[in-house]
């Protein structure tokens, strides 16, 4: 089978050098629950009573409570499953040991005064506060006003009060900071040629991405097949403008066979792929595995600490042998894009994953 694929791919395969970086403009924001303690100044955060999935508004001032605003946490309550509104933002200050939240673009601060319905917005300098429990442990559920003394929790799940002591009006709080942070896309080019290409991806896209890639590249009039080595294949048929087949996931561990009627090139927009993410399944015997990496790396660096004598990688033009602690054969370095074959002679399943860089 490795000899036929060979033997065809040398002939008719070939996917051109990889251009990869960051996708001009793109990006995209996550709210992410952050420790108080990995916050810093600058970061802006919005404040959530995990217990009751409520944010703090920022625009009630001076002259009534921070209402409590239902918000959508992700299932794990680790982010916001929708983007806040700008009134449920606050910009993050840290004094030493003291935090401050101010509205952003604005000198308004988060603040109490003595008076258990008494948290407000706006230029009081009673404004500093600290992470604290009834009993004065650090980092559990509260912010407590240095000001004031007091605790803030939600109560009644309509607003922000704050009390001298956790009693049950507020005691189920667990307050929440949750970081806004944009992560730069990367944009993937690939040069596919006519025929079967060994492809692999290095930013996080879907099969729906691939798919819509592919008819892209191909201006929807070729026929296009994608095929997995244990998933299945999907087909595009150009006259319905409809993919058919039983393949209808895309893992970005792994490789995959695109064949395209012409040379194209294909644009793919994602997240970089972090490898310690994607740890791969070797099985004993071949195993279709992808090429994360942004950059090339060589085979020896690649398979660093886990190849023993017997494993070869394959490639579309070139293969290496492992044995006596070194690789040696045509194939000396993997590029980005391509896909590759990975034999294992092992008896039974081994994890692999790609170094973090080259």
């Amino acid at each position: 089978m490795i000899k036929h694929l060979l033997k065809t791919c040398v002939a008719v395969l070939a996917i051109a050098a990889m251009a990869t970086g960051p996708a001009k403009g793109q990006s995209i924001t996550t709210w992410t629950l952050t420790a108080p303690e990995d916050l810093v100044t600058g970061d802006t955060v919005v404040i959530v009573d995990q217990t009751n999935a409520v944010a703090m508004s920022n625009n009630n001032g001076t002259s009534s409570a921070p209402a409590a605003v239902s918000i959508t946490l992700s299932g794990d309550q680790t982010t916001l499953a929708a983007a806040p509104a700008t009134t449920l933002q606050w910009v993050v200050t840290i004094n030493g040991s003291f935090y401050q939240f101010h509205v952003p673009g604005t000198s308004n601060y988060l603040y109490c005064i003595d008076n258990n319905n008494g948290v407000r917005v706006g230029t009081n300098p009673g404004n500093q506060f600290t992470f604290s429990s009834n009993d004065g442990t650090y980092n559990v559920p509260f912010l407590k006003s240095t000001a004031t003394s007091r605790y803030i929790g939600v109560y009644d799940e309509q607003d922000w009060r704050c009390y001298t002591s956790v009693n049950s009006n507020i005691e189920d709080t667990y307050v929440g900071f949750y970081k806004k942070t944009t992560i730069p896309l990367s944009t993937q080019t690939v040069a596919l040629s006519a025929g079967e290409n060994w492809f692999s991806t290095n930013v996080e896209i879907t099969l729906a991405d691939l798919q819509s890639a592919l008819v892209t590249a191909t201006s929807g009039t070729d026929t296009i097949t994608i095929n997995s080595q244990a998933d299945g294949s999907c087909t595009y048929v150009p006259g319905q403008g409809i993919w058919r087949g039983r393949l209808t996931t895309l893992d970005v561990a792994q490789m995959y066979m695109v064949k395209v009627g012409a040379a194209c090139t294909l644009s793919l927009t994602g997240l970089p792929i972090d490898p310690s993410s994607h740890p791969i399944n070797i099985k004993p015997g071949y195993n279709w595995i992808g090429m994360p990496l942004d950059a090339s790396i060589s085979t020896s660096s690649a398979f660093a600490g886990f190849a023993v004598s017997g494993h070869q990688i394959i490639s579309s033009n070139g293969t290496a042998s492992y044995t006596r602690g070194r690789w040696s054969g045509t194939l000396s370095t993997l590029e980005p894009g391509k896909g590759y074959i990975y034999y294992s002679s092992d008896l039974g399943n081994m994890t692999f994953v790609y170094p973090a860089s080259n």
